[in-house]
């Protein structure tokens, strides 16, 4: 298998986990963000996943917005709460705002990315429309019969 199926194999696995949890977990949007106001759970996920908190630059970088839920698994509703979070900000006085943009495109691309519906592998696209073609063509074979 090459690096590149493998990589997208995890990415879709990560996908499918994500989804999982949405729907396994009954944690309504208020508990989900609860977790964000204690500052030991803030740095906790900061020391374990950097990559789940964008720096805002004020006189010097400070991990701010959050991409990941408490799992550490980046959440599209967590990504949302930071792009408010960083519209709000915008025109701030003490708040490098060339930094502000970038992080708000980042954030964007981001929502983008995780709001769309996981794909379907070709595979089982193949299979369904197998399938459907196999129910049509026994339909079409019954139907004489369930005239006579």
């Amino acid at each position: 298998m090459s690096k590149h199926k493998i990589t997208e194999d995890l990415e879709r696995i990560n996908e499918l986990i994500r989804k999982a949890n949405s729907l396994i977990s009954p944690i309504t949007y208020h508990d989900k963000m609860k977790w964000l106001l204690t500052k030991d759970a803030r740095l906790q996920l900061f020391e374990r996943n950097p990559k789940c908190i964008f720096p805002l630059k004020m006189g010097r970088e400070v991990p701010f917005f959050p991409v990941c839920n408490r799992q550490g698994m980046v959440d599209p509703d967590i990504i949302s709460f930071s792009l408010k979070l960083a519209n709000r900000m915008v025109g701030k006085e003490g708040v490098d705002q060339d930094h502000l943009y970038a992080t708000i495109s980042k954030l964007e691309g981001l929502h983008k990315k995780f709001m769309k519906e996981i794909p379907k592998p070709t595979e089982m696209a193949a299979k369904k429309g197998q399938a459907t073609k196999m129910v049509n063509k026994i339909k079409k074979y019954i139907e004489p019969l369930k005239k006579k």
